[in-house]
């Protein structure tokens, strides 16, 4: 690959260079310069270059309606196809390297070269992406001017840096792997074909007369040395550039083309013609914004009429996305009567956004459900689509160690048919869920096997053989179970890239996930129709998805075995694969490989990138996502060089993008896309992103203002997040239904009859019906009904019945999230319900207690370690300087979270590790007031010695997972199963005999104990987890004997730590003399009561009300109200209004 910028002279070509704005004919001119040359009786041949494959279908159809018809005698192409004909002619052999492959195989080349141990300075971040992200960047600028490593070293003198030398050797292996694999990539492929041509190593029926550069903004080096080498053996060079004097900043980038244009051909071929004003709008308004977009400030006069331009401002993204779709639906049913036409097609529509990863997928949704026909050109990442994501879905189970969420996802997923599961029978599945959240699972493959096998052999007295026709639902449950382990039997071992994608498809066809894409879509899955409904609602197309499915499916198996090639190429292809690493490639690669959902164009409304919506025009255009840092896009800060390596280097033409380089091609880039449209086009952004936070528009939405005049623009601004429809005819169903509800409460029942009436029998209208009846059934006044949360029927009260029947199993927390607020356990607990998302920013009180529980945890560990023992506060005191505990301190919060957070979740932990830089004090004095308080009143002082310690019978050495749940006796027929793990375990050793104190954190300031006694607070539900930990301590299934509990306490973190009141204790302490010998124990005074009878009564009552389906809105106090994430679906202030009341212990 060199560049060779020797000159040439050019005796039989003329150059002429037409200029002028956008939309002022540019392309019709070039039509009519070459129709003489194509009507002689030998049509001339024409050779019509252009930027793009998009630009090259437009230009097809200018020339059709222009009435050319000898197309046979022009060859209309990009450089890059004329590189890959003339490549093809020479008979070299080549195979083509698209910029995904590029990027994967960089990766390849940077994570092998690391392996094996010849980088340092990149080492540490060389399976990074954002490495990837600069050497491909860098590595393409150096091959645009044609330089080779060679080259680089040759200029920068001396020894380079480690960075540079790396850099280097990257490179260098790069071009070497493509040379030995004839890849050509498409720099490579432009300095090739540029010297075949030149050395006439290839013979072309290419048109060689008259060539033609069209809508170019700027000529690679590559592109100019074939242009020079072709206008050797051409009569005349014709050529575009959009130029305006009187805007010199907004075409800078276009005036450099002209000059190296004229410095190539010699400012004596060049003939230069300003073709004129633009013309081709049909609306005032987009030409005055075309004649004075970008004008110097104070220049441009205010435009008379601004039709055809409008601002759009969303409440956010999705709010955006919807009126958007509305304008277009309006436009397709209505027309356009302003300009005399009553039908506008979809593809007269073209929509452009920059970011596909935040638009694409809400497009697709949004749209279909408007039924607006759509073509997306970035498309949707593989891992969006249901059949991927199933698969995704399903190895997480297995590389995530089978968290029981993720689990049940797997088994409602309509994807998940696999014939042990009775092909995906909902029954079956709904009956499985049941169990396993019965079972309160903690996770942990062996661990659920292990609890299923345990419950399945406790009711052996109604066990079943495994071949039986009807198995209880435990067995059921254990042999679903043991069939989706057996899947992934084989996957602890290590394999290679190749044996992982066959273990991926095994599973795949295992798991039904491939017979779904073979299989017709059932009656019961087609969608019901909509009865009488208006001829613009859509209807689900559930073939559609089918297909979308397939398709994915087969580029994601392609896609694998390029990679798969690329390894072999590498020579990696043996390298072996964790699980965990083979999936995060796996993941990585469904993120990144896209899929188009509609891959037929033609007929749809366009969803384009603005480098291929600028090539064409359309009478409606909408430009989307107009906010502040996408239009313009910040500078990326993906430099390898410094400034001295850059001045050397910028002799071989390699220039880092100065920022004014950078801003003026933004603006011309805009300009481009807003001259697309000739009617109408719309600018739309929202006014903040998903998290709420506010979102800046455009600096170049000022500039649209500008050139039109203050407030002369149309604009329509943020509706209301309300979900009433604002449009007066509805256009999707949802739209529908909610529009024709809200009319019939006031009294106007036409659209509420089309839907509920008695000729219609869609699925829409029966669910309305049934929502009338829930809510005449939850207005009766003072009595809870099933519609409240007390579950009513015959067969749920069954299933109920079954699952807790015997030997049920809770955590004393669940227990406590009952009496605290029934309603809310039924969501989250036993229903597992995800709260509804809330878009408002408030500091996440249950992510802040998490972060310090661990934290504490470590900090105590640490301190153990560093020590080797247990230790107070007056022995770190003496053992370790401020400054050595403050380190531990910092050292002991978690790391920032991995990924690319969101700017708010990064905030909020930012804010949480400051808090906890502040607490150190704080805390330290709560230790020390802790070990007073022990001191006084048990005469020793308890030392931190176990940290999230489980309960129940510890597993011997060598097993792994939880220990199994304690039992606890409720009465002579009621068995409760309790599991959980306890914050921390103080230890006082006396003697032969350990003393315990079980420490609890909370992480408000307010004690959760009554201010009278413990009892009352017990029967009331509160303060059950300290107390049921201690009873699980006595009984010897916290640790073995002689381990004793002595108390247990809430530590209150934001409150002075260890209050007397919030103290349980289990045993008091007498002493008459001052050796720990003389201590004595007595019983606490309310301990036996507790013990004996108010656990027992407690928590019977609560597992009575489970069983009865008792699950009405009734918190315990209002303060459980605030900050409940399930606040906004509560119905508990209705149920007040209406004087609803209920107990547990009734």
């Amino acid at each position: 690959m060199t560049n060779n910028s020797s000159s040439y002279s050019f005796p039989r070509c003329s150059i002429r260079l037409f200029t002028g704005p956008a939309r002022s004919g540019l392309t019709t001119r070039l039509i009519s310069e070459v129709r003489p040359a194509l009507t002689e009786p030998e049509p001339r041949k024409v050779l019509w270059l252009v930027p793009s494959h998009r630009a090259g279908e437009r230009l097809r159809e200018q020339l059709v309606d222009s009435g050319v018809r000898a197309t046979l005698s022009i060859w209309i192409g990009t450089f890059d196809s004329l590189a890959s004909e003339v490549l093809a002619g020479s008979g070299l052999p080549f195979r083509p390297i698209g910029g995904e492959l590029r990027w994967e195989l960089l990766h390849l080349i940077v994570r092998k070269l690391a392996a094996q141990g010849e980088l340092q300075y990149f080492r540490p971040i060389a399976s990074t992406s954002g490495l990837t992200d600069r050497l491909y960047h860098w590595i393409s600028r150096c091959q645009r001017v044609g330089v080779d490593p060679d080259r680089i070293r040759q200029t920068l003198d001396g020894e380079p840096s480690p960075r540079i030398s790396e850099f280097l050797k990257i490179f260098s292996e790069y071009q070497e792997t493509c040379r030995t694999n004839r890849w050509y990539d498409a720099q490579r492929r432009l300095w090739e074909a540029d010297r075949l041509l030149r050395e006439g190593a290839v013979n072309l029926s290419l048109p060689t007369e008259i060539v033609v550069l069209d809508g170019f903004l700027e000529l690679l080096p590559a592109e100019l040395a074939i242009l020079q080498t072709l206008a050797r053996h051409v009569r005349e060079v014709l050529a575009t550039l959009l130029m305006d004097p009187k805007r010199p900043d907004l075409f800078s980038k276009t005036s450099r083309t002209r000059d190296r244009l004229l410095s190539l051909f010699g400012q004596a071929s060049v003939q230069e013609e300003c073709v004129g004003a633009a013309t081709y709008f049909e609306s005032a308004g987009l030409r005055h914004l075309e004649r004075y977009l970008f004008f110097p400030p104070g220049e441009a006069p205010a435009a008379e009429d601004t039709t055809g331009v409008k601002i759009i401002v969303g409440a956010n993204v999705a709010q955006e996305v919807e009126l958007v779709a509305q304008e277009i639906k309006r436009l397709l049913i209505d027309g356009d009567p302003d300009f005399g036409d009553r039908v506008v097609r979809p593809k007269d529509v073209v929509v452009v956004v920059r970011s596909f990863a935040e638009y694409a997928d809400r497009i697709w949704q949004t749209f279909r459900e408007f039924g607006i026909p759509t073509y997306i050109e970035g498309g949707l990442p593989l891992s969006r689509v249901g059949i991927i994501r199933a698969l995704l879905t399903l190895i997480a189970l297995e590389v995530e160690s089978w968290p029981l969420p993720k689990l049940l996802a797997i088994l409602r997923n309509r994807y998940f048919r696999p014939r042990w599961l009775e092909g995906g029978d909902s029954a079956v599945v709904a009956q499985v869920e049941t169990v396993l959240r019965s079972l309160n699972l903690a996770g942990g493959k062996e661990a659920v096997l292990e609890q299923l096998r345990n419950w399945v052999s406790a009711k052996s007295q109604e066990e079943q053989q495994p071949g039986a026709e009807n198995p209880d639902p435990e067995l059921r449950t254990l042999q679903i179970v043991q069939e989706l382990a057996e899947c992934f039997s084989s996957w602890r071992e290590v394999a290679s890239w190749g044996e992982w994608i066959s273990r991926w498809t095994l599973l795949a066809e295992r798991c039904g996930l491939l017979s779904e894409l073979s299989a017709e879509i059932s009656p019961a899955k087609q969608p019901e129709a909509m009865g009488k409904s208006p001829p613009w609602i859509p209807a689900e197309n559930g073939e559609e998805l089918r297909l979308l499915d397939r398709r994915a499916w087969t580029i994601l198996s392609s896609k694998l075995g390029e990679l798969q090639n690329l390894y072999g190429a590498t020579g990696i292809a043996e390298q072996a694969f964790t699980a965990k690493e083979a999936f995060e490639l796996l993941r990585q690669i469904a993120a990144r490989t896209v899929i188009i959902p509609q891959p037929e164009e033609s007929g749809r409304v366009r969803v384009l990138s603005p480098a291929s919506a600028s090539s064409l025009s359309a009478p409606y255009v909408f430009v989307m996502g107009l906010t502040q840092g996408s239009y313009p896009t910040p500078m990326p800060e993906i430099s390898v060089w410094n400034k001295e390596e850059l001045l050397r280097l910028g002799k071989l033409g390699i220039e880092a993008i100065s920022l004014t380089a950078k801003v003026e091609e933004e603006m011309l880039l805009f300009y481009r896309l807003v001259t697309r449209a000739s009617r109408r086009l719309f600018l739309s952004y929202p006014a903040a992103d998903e998290a709420g936070e506010a979102l800046l528009p455009s600096p170049f939405l000022e500039e649209i203002e500008l050139a039109c005049g203050k407030e002369r623009i149309a604009k329509q601004l943020p509706e209301s997040l309300s979900p009433l429809p604002r449009a007066e005819r509805p256009f999707t169903i949802g739209h529908w239904r909610i529009k024709a509800v809200n009319e019939a409460i006031s009294a106007r029942t036409q659209l509420l009859e089309l839907l509920c009436g008695p000729e219609s029998n869609s699925t829409l209208g029966t669910n309305i019906r049934h929502g009338f009846v829930v809510r005449i059934h939850r207005g009766r006044f003072r009595v809870f009904t099933a519609f409240d949360g007390m579950l009513e029927g015959k067969r749920i009260r069954e299933a109920l019945k079954r699952v807790f029947q015997q030997q049920p199993s809770f955590s004393p927390t669940q227990l406590e999230s009952y009496a605290a607020c029934p309603f809310r356990f039924l969501l989250r607990d036993l229903l597992g319900i995800e709260p509804p998302p809330e878009v408002r920013v408030e500091t996440d009180f249950l992510q802040r207690g998490l972060r310090f529980h661990h934290a504490l945890a470590k900090f105590h560990q640490t301190l153990i370690e560093r020590c080797g023992k247990e230790v107070c506060y007056e022995d770190i005191r003496s053992e370790f300087s401020d400054q050595a505990l403050r380190e531990i301190w910092e050292e002991s919060f978690e790391p920032p979270p991995q990924g690319s957070p969101s700017s708010l979740a990064a905030a909020g932990y930012e804010l949480d590790r400051r808090r906890w830089q502040a607490f150190q004090p704080t805390y330290l004095e709560q230790w020390q007031n802790y070990d007073k308080y022990c001191e006084g009143h048990f005469g020793t002082v308890f030392k931190p010695k176990w940290f999230e310690r489980w309960i129940g019978r510890q597993r011997g050495q060598g097993e792994e997972g939880p220990p199994e749940p304690y039992l606890l006796k409720l009465d002579k027929r009621e068995t409760l199963r309790l599991h959980g793990r306890i914050d921390r375990i103080d230890v006082a050793q006396m003697g032969d005999t350990t003393w315990l104190a079980i420490v609890d954190y909370k992480s408000g300031s307010s004690p959760p104990v009554a201010a009278n006694s413990w009892k009352e607070s017990l029967a009331n539900g509160i303060g059950l987890q300290l107390a049921l930990y201690l009873l699980a301590a006595e009984e010897n299934c916290v640790l073995p004997p002689p381990a004793i509990p002595i108390f247990g306490g809430y530590w209150m973190l934001s409150g002075r730590g260890l209050a007397e009141r919030c103290v349980l204790p289990v045993y008091e302490v007498w002493s008459s003399a001052k050796k720990k010998s003389d201590i004595a124990l007595t019983r606490a005074n309310d301990w036996e009561k507790i013990k004996g009878e108010i656990l027992q009564q407690t928590c019977l009552q609560i597992l009575n009300a489970i069983r009865r389906g008792d699950f009405p809105p009734v918190p315990i106090s209002e303060l459980e109200c605030r900050g409940c994430p399930y606040r906004t679906v509560c119905r508990v202030g209705e149920c007040k209004d209406l004087l609803k009341t209920w107990s547990w212990k009734e």
